[in-house]
């Protein structure tokens, strides 16, 4: 057999052996095995060895002499832990070109300037450096990622591409026009899955379709399990070729609020110190607003500054660590939607929300926005949100339930939002918790739950001190009217030389009007879906 062939065979049956773990088949079918090139015991080695060495010690060939070089694409998967698309451009032996493109069409944000932007830029520089201590070289450029590309293997006689795959409708079309093209042009191309321990289309009823509930996803996502474990970062990185015509190419952009640390290292620390403290009490704790006590892994994950296999092996087994694993599997859920539904950030899911009568107006909007709206849990939740990119999952239901149900302004304009603010911006995640608060989404339960502010800060708040940290002009007033100033004795709000309507604002509507005007919202919109539709 000549050398090219046994590289190519050898490439072929170890990107397999690289598949079955991605998809968390632990052993390949009896027989699958069977090599036809040089081995020692006509199998191939464990992954958890050194790429480099397993190849040299199964293989009499230099592999970088075969010609054409290979290209890693990074997009949402800034790590080298874990990473199957990485190890798959590494196992073809060939030498490497790894690259970042700063591609606007590929943010979370509308404008590629947000939050989660900020937090990418400083990610892929934390990335480099990673890179460059495996004597590696990122190459960092600015555009349109599939022209960029293209260029790449024209210029560097590419004769491999590989890249992790994304699910929302724009990516899926990119991608399979560019994997198109290059195939065309003789390149072979591997799209994998690294970011979602199972992919968008694997969990299905026994119909056939996906599960319309998360109750019922989980209690199928949990029989596909157990998931393979994570895979090894490489010791070191294969030559790249001559890169010396291709200067660094990015926007400069300013890094995330002080509190963040940036980049795979800080993801590791920040589970292990979740895993060491926090998990077991996850499920009590995770909802209370003065301590950050969630995970905290959302932004990293949304970076892929960490894999979801990662996460999940590091909590399995903890205890009373279901309600963490929940989580992970509510964010597999919602690309699962997304993938099905790929309009799911601007339209309902449940078509007979396109009849619902918004009313709120810009400055309703922008009262929320800012912060002002007169009641103190959301305009806290607000200003964290400005300030810092983040709050915990229960603040984002109760501002969302707030700007949909209280105000009556459309639920696409807080999903945007919140996708140029949140460090941990995601499409899937942000409009379903978009969808489900707003009650158009696959689970139907929760359109007549309309969030009560006063009272979700007194449960989760309840000395006052998250909204204290974040609405400075309350932070005098006692625990008891720290959720509702209005309720305060003039004579205790003269002591405090505090005045609603001057130094901080009076509510904006009240609530129990509020919630009656949402409920006859809702009910106008069933009857007009219902005459349009009797079977709705």
């Amino acid at each position: 057999m000549s050398p090219i062939l046994s590289t190519r065979l050898f490439s072929k049956v170890l990107f397999t052996r690289i598949s079955w773990f991605a998809t968390g088949l632990f052993r390949p079918p009896p027989g699958a095995l069977k090599c036809r090139f040089d081995c020692a015991d006509n199998t191939i080695p464990p992954l958890g060895e050194s790429l480099w060495l397993a190849i040299s010690r199964v293989m009499k060939t230099d592999l970088t002499a075969n010609t054409g070089a290979a290209l890693f694409w990074f997009r949402r998967d800034l790590r080298l832990t874990d990473n199957p698309g990485l190890l798959a451009a590494i196992a073809t032996g060939r030498p490497l070109i790894c690259v970042y493109i700063d591609d606007i069409s590929l943010s979370a944000s509308d404008d590629g300037a947000g939050n989660v932007d900020r937090w990418r830029a400083a990610s892929v520089d934390s990335l480099a450096e990673d890179i460059a201590t495996r004597g590696g070289n990122l190459l960092r450029l600015q555009g349109d990622g599939p022209t960029i590309i293209c260029d790449l293997v024209n210029r560097h006689n590419v004769a491999w591409v590989g890249w992790t795959r994304h699910y929302d409708a724009a990516s899926v079309e990119r991608d399979s026009a560019l994997k198109s093209r290059l195939k065309t042009a003789a390149v072979e191309v591997q799209s994998i899955n690294g970011n979602l321990l199972r992919e968008p289309w694997e969990i299905r009823t026994n119909a056939g379709t996906l599960p319309r509930t998360f109750a019922a996803f989980w209690r199928r996502f949990q029989d596909t399990g157990p998931f393979a474990p994570p895979l090894a970062a490489p010791s070191k990185m294969p030559p790249s070729p001559n890169l010396s015509g291709e200067p660094t190419k990015i926007r400069k952009l300013p890094p995330p609020a002080p509190r963040w640390q940036v980049g795979e290292a800080a993801a590791g620390k920040q589970l292990a110190a979740f895993v060491a403290d926090g998990v077991s009490a996850y499920g009590n704790s995770r909802e209370l607003f003065e301590n950050d006590s969630t995970s905290l892994l959302a932004p990293h994950l949304a970076q892929g500054e960490i894999s979801p296999r990662q996460v999940w092996h590091a909590a399995y087994g903890q205890p009373n660590a279901e309600a963490f694993l929940r989580q992970v599997a509510w964010r597999e859920f919602a690309h699962a939607l997304m993938y099905q539904f790929p309009d799911m950030a601007s339209a309902p899911i449940r078509p007979e929300f396109g009849h619902f009568p918004w009313r709120g107006s810009d400055a309703d909007f922008a009262a929320w926005r800012d912060g002002q709206t007169g009641y103190p849990l959301i305009d806290a939740a607000m200003r964290q949100l400005a300030e810092e990119g983040f709050m915990n999952n229960r603040l984002r239901m109760v501002v969302a339930s707030f700007l949909i149900k209280h105000l009556l302004v459309p639920w696409q304009r807080g999903e945007a939002y919140f996708r140029s603010k949140l460090v941990d911006a995601d499409h899937a995640n942000n409009a379903m918790g978009w969808q489900w608060t707003a009650g158009c989404g696959v689970d139907a339960a929760p359109y007549f739950r309309i969030f009560n502010p006063i009272a979700q800060g007194q449960k989760f708040d309840g000395q006052g001190n998250y909204v204290k940290r974040w609405v400075p002009e309350l932070a005098s007033l006692d625990a008891k009217f720290v959720h509702e100033p209005w309720a305060a004795p003039p004579l205790l709000m003269a002591d405090r030389k505090l005045s609603l309507g001057k130094d901080y604002p009076k509510p904006m509507i009240e609530h129990s009007f509020a919630r009656r005007r949402a409920l006859d919202a809702m009910a106008e919109t069933k009857a007009i879906a219902a005459a349009a539709d009797p079977l709705v």
